[in-house]
């Protein structure tokens, strides 16, 4: 999670494993008396289309079920509890098409179980010539199959860190392997492979080849004639370190295939489409003044121009705007905490139309977003880093906040709404959409706050830190300690230039960890910025197409 100096304002989540289900939230029920008034807000974001979309990629879908037996969370991934599924992959995706798995328990047998559900865990993925997720499955020592994913003693559950992946592995480690997984908020599971040629393609379907993995261009995996992947699945129930054996649950896994033969990712013409879901009568009435329409599409303005920029080229699509209403349960879920988040995804999302379903990525706007850990208010949170694809899960999408801003916001703002019109904090508004929309498409911030872990993006480099407190912390101060930006990389300007060589420059990337009000020459642009890197796996994504 990202802290921002100054005041307690979080930006971000880095999603890890959290051991059981998040809060259940106590909804007060009342009478909806007060009335809307004005017209609801429709979208007006010059160029944003559906005619962005790119006619030359096309995106799939085969639907595979199973049943399996579920084990607790500290019982061994045995393969006798595997769900086994053979994914055609016959066809060639291009050069940056990708596979993406999203996996979901359709029925939890709550009658013996009293609460939570499932996890659908990748525990292995076969090429035919490569083993994609190399889990420690051997059964020795403590590993996947000797003792599980976690230890748990007294109720509390903490990580088996010898239940591992091994290298060459399309995750660079279990920790980012657990994040698909086994995520924060909801218990699917959303996997996304980048694929070529097998046979032909640049570069090569090399895979493992000295280490080789996707997020250093060389790791991609195998598509074209004769190639078939071997998932398998076990069921993880989230809230039992063990169970009796016979308690079994139905797996539905979505194989997306999306096939982009553009010769650099983020070089065509991608779009993705957003649904806009305005929370609870206030952030509804703010929306239907002059003021907070402009503001909104003012907003959706800037996440285009930062998803646009040179390398990354993903524009906005179809937007759709929904209201969710008193009367629907949305006063419920203005004002939410971190812990209760899955239950605005979830029940949020399921009211979208079927229609919707698989087509856009969820934004949801409402007044305010706690974090009971710190007492302080969160900026934004995303349900998943790679999100699931479908809605109605505790991670089908993102949430902002606005703390009831959005009718005042950029008071200097007459009939049009331009960057040096606008307030320094709606600019930061507009980059936590970005933001939290780079995590759901895929991304990890870049150094989490205390510098002990960073993406494994091999253009973001890693940051310094600084002691705060007695702890360690990444700061902006602390990346400058080497010099300024602007001395250290040639033509930065603050908007268009991003450095990865540069230490001084990690503060530029739009995943950086927190927010910041952090200018250098420039009134805008510090922190919106992706790597080439970043742009490739954002445009993998195949909601982006």
């Amino acid at each position: 999670m990202g802290f921002k100096w100054g005041r307690s304002v979080l930006l971000g989540l880095l999603v890890v494993a959290l051991v059981g289900c998040a809060e259940e939230k106590n909804i007060t029920v009342s009478s909806c008396t007060t009335a809307l008034s004005g017209t609801s807000w429709i979208p007006s974001v010059s160029g944003a289309s559906s005619a962005q979309h790119d006619g030359a990629t096309t995106v799939t879908t085969d639907v595979y079920s199973g049943t399996g037996e579920l084990v607790g969370l500290a019982q061994g991934l045995v393969t006798s509890k595997e769900i086994t599924m053979n994914i055609d992959m016959s066809t060639d995706l291009g050069d940056n098409g990708s596979l993406t798995l999203d996996a979901t328990v359709t029925s939890f047998p709550s009658s013996v179980l009293s609460s939570g559900s499932a996890y659908p865990v990748l525990v292995s993925l076969n090429d035919g010539v490569n083993e994609l997720v190399n889990l420690a499955r051997a059964g020795g020592g403590s590993d996947c199959v000797a003792s599980g994913l976690f230890s748990c003693t007294g109720g509390v559950c903490t990580n088996n860190d010898q239940c591992t992946v091994n290298s060459p592995s399309a995750f660079v480690d279990r920790r980012h392997w657990l994040q698909n997984n086994v995520p924060s908020y909801g218990y699917s599971s959303t996997n996304t492979f980048p694929t070529c040629n097998s046979n032909t393609g640049t570069p090569t379907c090399n895979f493992g080849t000295g280490g080789a993995n996707f997020f250093n261009g060389l790791g991609k995996l195998r598509s074209g004639p004769g190639v078939t992947y071997v998932a398998k699945y076990i069921l993880v129930a989230s809230n039992y370190s063990s169970l009796s054996g016979g308690l079994n649950a139905t797996l539905q896994v979505n194989a997306i295939r999306k096939k982009d033969t553009s010769a650099v990712a983020g070089s065509g013409n991608g779009a993705i489409d957003l649904n806009v879901i305005l929370v609870g009568t206030s952030t509804i009435q703010d929306s239907r003044t002059d003021k907070g329409k402009q503001n909104l599409d003012a907003m959706l303005s800037s996440v285009q121009e930062q998803f646009n920029q040179s390398g990354t080229g993903i524009r906005l699509g179809t937007l759709t705007s929904y209201e969710w209403t008193c009367e629907n349960g949305g006063d419920g879920y203005s004002q939410v905490s971190a812990a209760e988040i899955n239950q605005l995804f979830q029940q949020g999302s399921a009211l979208l139309p079927s229609s919707a379903n698989g087509k856009a990525v969820n934004l949801f706007v409402l007044s305010s977003i706690t974090n009971p850990s710190s007492n302080g208010t969160i900026l934004g949170l995303a349900g998943a880093i790679g999100g699931p694809i479908y809605n109605g899960t505790g991670g089908s999408g993102f949430a902002v906040a606005t703390f009831g801003q959005l009718d005042t916001y950029n008071p200097n703002c007459n009939s049009t709404c331009t960057t040096s019109e606008q307030e320094s904090q709606f600019r930061e508004l507009a980059s936590t959409v970005s933001h939290e929309m780079g995590h759901y498409l895929g991304l990890n911030h870049l150094n989490e706050s205390n510098g002990a872990t960073a993406d494994p993006i091999a253009d973001t480099p890693e940051c310094s830190t600084t002691t705060i407190g007695g702890q360690p912390y990444v700061t902006v101060s602390s990346c400058l300690s080497g010099g300024s930006c602007s001395a250290g990389c040639s033509g930065y300007n603050g908007a268009t230039t991003f450095c990865p060589s540069t230490s001084a420059c990690q503060f530029n990337h739009m995943m950086w960890w927190t927010s910041k009000n952090f200018e250098e020459g420039t009134t805008d642009g510090d922190g919106q910025l992706f790597s080439t890197e970043s742009s490739a796996i954002l445009n993998y994504h195949p909601l982006v197409y």
